[in-house]
């Protein structure tokens, strides 16, 4: 076992437990909000605030004491479960604040410059027309100088009332919670993921929370800046303001690549802000013997940027049977279902979700979809209705009977709409879900697994367990089964997918092999190289260029190059019960969600 090294801060993918909860704090400037969430998850540091915090009072929660020399001398370890009673733990903000100190304070990540950044867009609001006379570039105005050091932090999460200048630091509120703490310590102990616990198949975790273990909260800080104008002095000249920084803030709104940090301009006639969210990563420490002065980064640093990295944006809802995603045209608007719970929805790709509230709750939900513009939404669920919204999510209308709904398709337009139903027929509607007419007749009811359809419609594709694919080219007025050497026998089908034009077209079996056709399901070919797993669900841009397969309790399989070849799409979250997987039309963004666990973000470009 190695003792952790307090002397550098992160930068770069790490391993971490998360959690959820809240701080929430406010400076004549600057407000501030925490979340954690109790699952192993790697994450990338770099831009977090990083702070070293006491393991004893992590400990302490969970009902350990241990001496100087770290022995235990009292715990709440149960011997006959192998448990500590209190499987979760919070750390109210009073408690973190009482526990920190700028000695503490490893990095500040993106927010080393928030204090003379929002200087400059308070410059640039002024910076145009009568103002520019009396408050321009090289005005003296400044927030601490400019300077947002470990010093202006403690300051933030401290609260005082500053003296006359109208300048105030609200206290800090809210807290912080981490779950599932018995199989979080169990974890650790079995792979070292921390490096500070030597490894296990039989894991003992009586020594609870260790010096160097990680507690990285995404999205975790929300810092917001105020300034109010006084009006009086520059009566009228305001709005000229407004005017001014409504053009500098289409290049200030900013979202990084990996979505944990973001910035949001508010600018009015009376008032100026500045909202900024960044992580928070809390490094448990022996304190304060391993409090330091100084920081530097690793010599051998952990960065891992692939192509593919996946962020959990699930983290503030819990974790959740998600069953189902679907994704618009441009990945702005998205839907997502859970089984016996709520469906969700996204207008800004996927980074907060909304609750849809027009529908009632703990249905069975089985699938979604969405039109090219976001306009059109359907959801189907298991011994339920197809429900069906015009108004890009707003509300919902039941249009269909009662029924063991599997799975729907949706064209582009929403006109053309193709519903399953469990040994029942396959079900098409040509006027957006107005009405419903049974289709496939001729090969009798099957247990009808998903389906697949054409930007226009004219071509669409489905498969039933245990049983073959079948392709239609007609709208879905007539249908064939696919057949040669392949399909002799019937496989227990899980998902199909098709390109825009139905060109390209792959589809997976669970417990079973990847196939692809680029030939409109005419011919089919094995992608051996995949080989034989647990391929929960599929899909594809537009184009089919790219597409992604989820492999259930395993990972995340990408292409490039229209089913040709693939790589693994992550390294850092396998071995989850991936679900649905939902893909934009250019393959830029991509969403997937798992069985009791999360939501996933990708962003490829």
């Amino acid at each position: 076992m190695t003792i952790p090294n307090t002397y550098y801060y992160y930068e770069g993918y790490y391993y971490s437990f998360t959690g959820s909860g809240g701080y929430v704090g406010e400076s004549g400037a600057p407000t501030l909000k925490y979340n954690i969430n109790a699952i192993f998850e790697k994450f990338d540091m770099t831009d977090a605030v990083q702070v070293l915090f006491d393991v004893e009072t992590f400990n302490k929660k969970i009902g350990i004491v241990k001496d100087a020399s770290k022995n235990i001398i009292d715990t709440s370890f149960n011997d006959s479960t192998g448990n500590f009673p209190n499987d979760s733990l919070s750390i109210s903000a009073q408690e973190f604040v009482e526990g920190m100190n700028t000695r503490q304070i490893i990095s500040l990540g993106r927010y080393s410059t928030l204090y003379s950044d929002f200087s400059n867009y308070i410059h640039q609001y002024f910076s145009r027309g009568a103002f520019a006379s009396f408050f321009n570039t090289a005005s003296t105005y400044s927030i601490n100088e400019g300077i947002f050091d470990p010093s202006a932090f403690i300051l933030m999460i401290t609260g005082r009332q500053l003296q006359g200048d109208g300048t105030y630091v609200k206290d800090l509120s809210g807290s912080i919670t981490v779950n599932n703490i018995n199989n979080l310590l169990r974890t650790a102990c079995v792979s070292d993921i921390f490096s500070n616990r030597d490894p296990s198949s039989n894991p003992v975790i009586t020594n609870g929370f260790l010096s160097g273990d990680l507690i990285f909260i995404p999205n975790g800080t929300e810092l917001t800046l105020n300034v109010v104008i006084d009006t009086r002095k520059f009566i009228v000249q305001t709005q000229k303001g407004v005017d001014n920084v409504d053009v500098s803030n289409q290049d200030i709104e900013y979202v990084s690549p990996n979505q944990l940090f973001s910035i949001d301009n508010t600018a009015t006639t009376n008032k100026i802000a500045r909202k900024t969210t960044a992580p928070l990563l809390i490094r448990l420490a022996n304190l304060p013997e391993e409090e330091i002065t100084s920081y530097s980064v690793p010599i051998t640093s952990n960065v891992q940027r692939g192509q593919y990295n996946w962020i959990n944006r699930g983290h503030y809802y819990g974790n959740k049977q998600w069953t189902c995603v679907s994704i618009s045209h441009t990945g702005q608007n998205q839907i997502a279902g859970e089984y016996e719970g709520k469906l969700y929805n996204s207008d800004d790709y996927g980074i907060t979700w909304n609750e849809i509230s027009s529908i009632p709750n703990n249905n069975l939900w089985s699938s979604v979809a969405i039109s090219y513009d976001g306009r059109y939404q359907v959801a189907t669920g298991f011994n339920s209705y197809i429900y069906k919204s015009a108004d890009f999510g707003n509300t919902w209308i039941k249009s269909s009977n009662r029924n063991q709904w599997s799975n729907i398709a949706i064209s582009h337009t929403g006109q053309h709409q193709t519903a399953l139903i469990i040994d029942g027929f396959v079900q098409l509607s040509q006027d957006y879900g107005n009405t419903w007419v049974s289709s496939a007749i001729e090969h009798g009811k099957k247990d009808w697994k998903s389906v697949a359809i054409s930007a226009d419609g004219k071509f669409q594709a489905v498969v039933a367990y245990n049983d073959r694919i079948y392709e239609s080219d007609n709208y879905g007025t007539t249908w064939r089964s696919v057949s040669g050497e392949l399909f002799t026998t019937g496989h227990p089908w899980s998902s199909i997918a098709m390109s825009c034009e139905g060109q390209y077209q792959t589809a997976c079996v669970d417990n079973g092999d990847v196939y692809v056709s680029t030939d409109y399901g005419n011919s089919w070919n094995i992608k051996t190289d995949l080989g034989n797993k647990l391929w929960s669900n599929v899909a594809m841009s537009g184009t089919g260029q790219y597409q992604t397969v989820l492999s259930r309790y395993d990972n995340i399989y990408m292409s490039n190059d229209y089913g040709n070849s693939w790589v693994l799409g992550t390294n850092d979250i396998n071995y989850k019960p991936w679900s649905s997987v939902a893909v934009s039309f250019s393959g830029n963004f991509q969403t997937t969600v798992v069985w009791n666990g999360s939501i996933y973000l990708s962003k490829l470009f």
